[in-house]
C-alpha cells in the first residue's frame, strides 16, 4: 500500500524573466517584482510577505485525493499601507480549486506590514508562483 504526502512548494519565481537583481530606478510601471527577490533593498519585508502567505497556503485535501499537482502564477499590488489589490492568477494551474486555495491564502494573510518608508513607493506589483506537488512513499502494493 502506498502512502501519499503532500508537498507544498513555495517557489514564488517569475521563471526565466526573474527580477531578482533589477536595478530599483529601474523599475517601471506595471512591471512586477519576483516575490523571491534577492534585492538586498527587498529581501527583509519579502521574507516576512512570503512566511505571512505560508501561514495560511494549504493544499486542498480533495485536490490530492484526485492526484492534482500544478503551478499557479498569481500577481497583486501591494499598497503603502499594506492592502492589496488586483489579487488575480496569471497563470493556471489548470484545476480551479489549486488556484482558489493561492487566492485564498493571499486574502487570508493581507494585509501585510506597510512599504517601509525606504522603498519610496505607494504601491508594489508583486507576482509569485505556488507549486503543489503530492509524493508518494511506500511500496505500490
Amino acid at each position: 500500500m502506498r502512502k501519499t504526502f503532500l508537498l507544498l512548494f513555495f517557489s514564488i519565481s517569475l521563471s526565466q524573466e526573474s527580477t531578482e537583481y533589477i536595478d530599483d530606478s529601474s523599475i517601471k510601471e506595471g512591471q512586477r517584482i519576483d516575490i523571491s527577490t534577492k534585492n538586498y533593498r527587498y529581501i527583509g519585508y519579502f521574507s516576512q510577505l512570503r512566511r505571512s502567505i505560508e501561514l495560511a497556503w494549504r493544499y486542498p485535501m480533495e485536490a490530492a485525493q484526485r492526484g492534482q499537482e500544478g503551478k499557479v502564477l498569481v500577481g497583486f499590488v501591494i499598497h503603502k499601507n499594506g492592502s492589496i489589490s488586483g489579487l488575480r492568477v496569471l497563470a493556471s494551474s489548470g484545476f480551479n480549486i489549486l488556484d482558489r486555495s493561492v487566492i485564498n491564502a493571499i486574502q487570508i494573510a493581507a494585509p501585510f506590514s506597510p512599504l517601509p518608508k525606504s522603498f519610496d513607493k505607494d504601491k508594489l506589483p508583486i507576482s509569485g508562483s505556488f507549486n503543489y506537488i503530492l509524493g508518494y512513499f511506500g511500496s505500490p502494493y
